[in-house]
């Protein structure tokens, strides 16, 4: 009944919930998968119905309640914790789906601290399933409601970590299933305790418990992942010594498998230095031979039943295969060319031989899913490393594609049996335009073979990833990637069209490149579309992206649509807005999507002036991402235009700032009711991020709205408040361009002191913050050198901005905001006013000066001529006679931990 959305009141719903939860879910003698039906009604009410279940105050703990009991219950009636994970379910694994699906889709308020004040006493107790019940469920709900659980470390991580010393192998496996969630999403803060998970998780590759062996390699794997090539580089050595060791050693399948992801894991991760050149050497070359041998024999292993196997019989389960094979993608993103070129040939032309499989043997079909989609991963990584150094294996890899893109071999119509899938692929094509609920029925036919749509999204993420990389290569497979597209946008699963919406993009970001010459970039010069590009977009992509943003249910998809046409805005330029019909069509969806009365909105019941959920989180960082792609868009054809009518004139006829500032009206209140949502601060983060983005795009035209009294509050609010980094961090970015663009207007003015006294308790030493609050503080760096590049009319106290500006320098993460950093600094070195204030603290200003311009990060980001202007600056006043003649070499010294900026005084100075 739930899956026909049938029409119930809220009463009659709550009722229905009380019955599936008393009579079926609690009770520990019913059949677990009885148990687990009643469970995903309820999950499909938390996602459709979340307004009913949240205004009721007893509902939503009432399910608390019975999921935290079944979650210390014994996986066998009346024994205890299982020795080995297997398959089938069991009443901790129903509770944990369960947590998931309510994390994800209820406001974080409803589900955190309710399950973090009934599982506390869990932590406490002696009882091993108490104890289990209680990691498991706090790493699975990190997912939903990491916002606050990101605040709130300190409450549970130290549990989390001493559990990972316990000596009982169920706490310890569970301590690392928890920490592996908390490592994917308490980012960045989780980082901060990094070096003591990572030695805690190598301990305990040696520990007996094949258990613990694999949910060890699991969370190294996922820690590896969100960890710096330099954070990685010390401990390469060992890392790869020890999950080589367990590889060898262990007996059991499913260590193995997650032993090969963290090796690759590990891997990727030390290649993660930004667009570091292909031969520079990387940490893992010196492993590399070791490493592709070791895979290449897994990958040449026969498949069988390594339990059974014979002895002295090398055999591998699938998907260890699978993952060997995926793996060698991380091990070539990890390695430099030198240490990858002889290998890859021939690892690619075994990959490619292991796709090809027979699938009609029924045993085969699911294994032959894995090994695909594995391999379109690899493909994806490798494409990555090698750019478009990958044409080699292009063609080879583009046939592989598209016929997995077009196989209907995983969907089997239950009436026809084995070996008649077209059967099942002919009754979808009958059923895309039928509405009626006879289709419906034939459509519950359809049965989905095991890793077929994995396999489908796998293929669909390695074509995009192939137009990215390789550019004007693609071009000679346009027909078949449009026929792709075609299907994809079409696809009844929605990871299909999330790809095809990023699909899209890809295309018409290479065929204008191909055109123009160049790859397109934000930075880059704006031209008009090739008239065959034009056709392209405007005729037969365009309608399909179009669809997807207009038409789609799901919330991600939409939010993906919004993304992928404001990427192409931003790249492309106001050329992709090709007639003022679609321009006119863009801005009523994006009106419909903030009045929150899009189809994807409306079929669910949301409280919209409570918490946020994740899905609209998602959709409006979409949208966002859409209206700041537009304003940059329009900011860019009018500023172009200005330059070069001739040339120009017709690229901007549509999209200008005359055109989006008529738009914005509209859209304007919207965005500030985001930024002042009273209850969600990631609606607020979203809208104060978005705001500062288009205020800069739009410079004096956005004075008025800047300088508005609602918005200068909420700016100042989002600066104040120390719950949420995200919304302080955006708030302070916005700061900075309220000056930017409104420095002048009296309201700003007046407003000046607050502004600067709320963003003193930001500037405090480095030592102690995470990335986090270490991007924060760029940001009111860089809004204090806003407010100096822009001054209002009071006098600012310059005496105390100056040091808190020096004091910062370098910006650790944020380096975008380099150039303003610099540029404030040369105000202040020419101006005669703040002079003697340079003189004054000359050794902190040329060092923080010579570390903002030297950071490799940084040359990147800012413009040539700025940085020369920097260089003849610091030459100036390196040279200035009345400084002391030991200047130059208490800068070196001050410098000496930092090869790049010793490296840039002795090459400029």
């Amino acid at each position: 009944l739930s899956n026909d959305n049938m029409a119930m009141k809220d009463g009659e719903l709550l009722t229905v919930l009380d019955f599936l939860l008393k009579t079926v879910a609690s009770r520990s003698d019913v059949d677990a998968g009885l148990r687990q039906q009643a469970l995903s009604c309820i999950q499909w009410a938390a996602k459709q119905k979340p307004r009913v279940l949240c205004k009721s105050p007893t509902v939503v703990p009432a399910i608390l309640d019975v999921l935290v009991a079944m979650g210390a219950e014994p996986d066998v009636q009346g024994g205890g914790p299982e020795d080995f994970e297997e398959d089938e379910l069991t009443p901790h694994r129903i509770a944990a789906q369960c947590v998931d699906a309510l994390a994800i889709s209820l406001p974080s308020k409803y589900v955190f601290q309710p399950m973090l004040d009934r599982l506390t006493p869990f932590t406490q107790s002696t009882d091993i399933l108490k104890k289990r019940a209680a990691l498991v469920l706090l790493g699975i709900m990190s997912e939903g409601c990491e916002g606050v659980m990101r605040r709130k470390m300190k409450f549970f991580l130290p549990f989390v970590l001493e559990s990972l010393r316990d000596q009982q192998p169920v706490i310890a496996a569970s301590a690392c299933i928890c920490f592996g969630q908390f490592a994917e999403y308490l980012q960045p803060e989780i980082m901060l305790f990094q070096r003591e998970a990572l030695e805690l998780l190598l301990l305990l590759l040696d520990n007996p418990s094949a258990l613990v062996q694999q949910k060890a390699c699991y969370a190294l794997g996922v820690l590896f992942e969100n960890m710096e090539a330099q954070d990685l580089e010390p401990v390469a050595s060992e890392v790869v010594q020890r999950l080589v060791r367990t590889l060898h050693h262990t007996s059991c399948d499913k260590v193995r498998e997650v032993c090969i992801s963290a090796i690759g894991s590990a891997a990727a991760a030390s290649g993660n230095g930004e667009e570091a050149p292909s031969n520079r050497p990387r940490a893992f070359d010196a492993f590399a031979p070791e490493l592709f041998s070791l895979i290449g024999q897994i990958i040449k292993m026969p498949t069988g039943d390594v339990e059974g196997q014979n002895a002295g019989q090398a055999v591998c389960s699938p998907t260890t295969k699978a993952r060997a094979i995926g793996v060698v993608g991380g091990l070539v993103q990890g390695t430099s060319e030198a240490a990858y070129a002889q290998e890859l040939p021939g690892l690619m032309r075994l990959i490619m031989e292991q796709m090809i499989i027979d699938t009609s043997k029924d045993d085969d079909t699911g294994y032959a899913h894995d090994i695909r989609d594995e391999a379109f991963s690899c493909f994806s990584d490798v494409c990555i490393a090698m750019k478009d150094k990958f044409v080699v294996f292009l063609e080879e890899v583009m046939v592989r594609v598209f016929a997995s893109l077009f196989s209907d071999e995983g969907l089997l119509h239950e009436e026809e049996g084995r070996g008649r899938q077209g059967a099942a692929a002919q009754l979808l094509d009958e059923l895309d335009d039928e509405e009626d609920e006879a289709g419906d029925e034939r459509l519950r036919n359809i049965r989905i073979r095991d890793g077929f749509l994995d396999e489908l999204e796998s293929a669909a993420l390695c074509l995009k990833t192939l137009w990215e990389n390789c550019g004007g290569h693609c071009m000679k497979f346009i027909a078949k990637t449009k026929e792709a597209i075609e299907l994809l946008q079409g696809h009844f699963h929605e990871a299909a069209r999330q790809q095809c919406c990023y699909l899209i993009k890809a295309v018409v970001a290479a065929a204008h490149g191909t055109f123009i010459g160049a790859p397109v970039k934000k930075e880059t010069p704006k031209f008009a579309l090739n008239p065959n590009v034009h056709t392209l977009w405007s005729e037969q992509l365009w309608p399909f992206l179009r669809r997807l943003m207009e038409e789609d249910e799901d919330k991600e998809t939409v939010g993906d649509a919004c993304v992928a046409l404001g990427t192409l805005a931003e790249e492309v330029g106001p050329a992709i807005f090709f007639s003022r019909e679609m321009n006119e069509e863009v801005a009523k969806q994006l009106l419909l999507l903030l009045k929150k009365k899009h189809p994807c909105q409306v079929i669910q019941d949301i409280d919209e002036d409570d918490d946020s959920r994740q899905e609209e989180e998602y959709l409006f960082e979409g949208i966002s991402v859409l209206i700041c792609g537009m304003a940059y868009a329009a900011s860019a054809g009018t500023r172009q235009a200005l330059q070069d009518t001739a040339a120009s004139g017709s690229l901007a006829a549509v999209c200008n700032r005359q055109t989006f500032a008529a738009l914005y009206q509209k859209i304007h209140p919207h965005l500030l009711d985001l930024a002042t949502h009273r209850q969600s601060s990631a609606y607020a983060a979203s809208g104060l991020g978005c705001l500062a983005e288009v205020f800069l795009a739009m410079q004096e035209d956005s004075a008025a709205y800047a300088a508005d009294a609602k918005f200068l509050q909420a700016v100042l609010k989002g600066v104040q408040q120390d719950e949420n980094e995200d919304y302080r961090r955006n708030a302070c970015f916005c700061l900075g361009v309220v000056y930017e663009v409104a420095s002048a207007q009296p309201a700003v003015n007046a407003k000046t002191a607050e502004f600067l006294a709320a963003l003193h308790s930001i500037f405090r030493s480095r030592e102690d913050l995470n990335k986090s609050e270490q991007l924060t503080l760029d940001n009111a760096a860089a809004a204090v050198a806003r407010i100096i590049l822009h001054p209002p009319a009071t006098a600012l106290p310059l005496e105390h901005l100056v040091p808190a500006l020096l004091v910062s320098m370098p910006l650790q993460e944020d380096h975008e905001e380099s150039e303003v950093m610099l540029q404030a600094a040369l105000k202040l070195a020419d101006d005669a006013a703040t002079q003697p204030l340079v003189v004054q603290h000359i050794q902190k200003f040329l060092v923080g000066v010579i570390l903002e311009t030297a950071h490799p990060l940084t040359a990147k980001r800012v413009k040539p001529e700025v940085q020369e202007k920097v260089i003849v600056m610091l030459r100036q006043l390196l040279t200035n006679p009345s400084l002391p003649p030991s200047t130059l070499q208490g800068v070196k010294e001050a410098v000496a931990s930092k090869p790049f900026a010793l490296e840039f005084i002795n090459s400029k100075f």
